[in-house]
């Protein structure tokens, strides 16, 4: 650029034929190189946008994973409820049940109390493998990236 700013310069004071081809060879240059930083970048660009929908296609497909086991527990636990709460009646009716209705009242709580709690511990963790890893270097920060091109580093 400092050849091309100091010959621009010279070409206005001594306009010369030598000088206006160098000025248009420079440009082509300067041009080109400006033309593969902007490739780089859309490539660069398109492959993180690439890694974001894996990425996200991964969260989707582990959450969908997650709400199907919730699902089923959620309705084992309405399921266990209602029984344990109509067999208590039931047994309760029945004035030679003795202590049968509070052991079922009891047996159903622990169950209702154990599908709550895998309600609440039902999450997944994968791990997600990916040969470049940007964010690695990003993070990192090393003095050459083994990702990004040299001239978006």
């Amino acid at each position: 650029m400092a050849e091309f700013v100091h010959l621009k310069n010279s070409f206005d004071i001594h306009p010369t034929l030598e000088k206006k081809l160098k000025i248009v060879e420079l440009s082509q240059k300067i041009y080109q190189k400006i033309n593969i930083s902007s490739l780089e970048i859309s490539a660069i660009a398109s492959e993180m946008d690439c890694e974001e929908e894996r990425a996200d296609q991964i969260a989707s497909y582990v959450k969908g994973k997650e709400d199907h086991i919730e699902t089923k527990l959620t309705v084992s636990a309405i399921v266990a409820g209602a029984i344990g709460a109509i067999s208590a009646g039931i047994l309760l009716a029945n004035t030679a049940s003795g202590n049968t209705p509070e052991v079922v009242g009891i047996g159903t709580g622990l169950i209702e109390a154990t599908l709550g709690i895998l309600i609440l511990t039902n999450k997944r963790k994968i791990t997600y493998y990916h040969p470049g890893n940007a964010l690695k270097d990003i993070w990192t920060a090393p003095e050459t990236s083994s990702i990004f091109p040299v001239s978006i580093w």
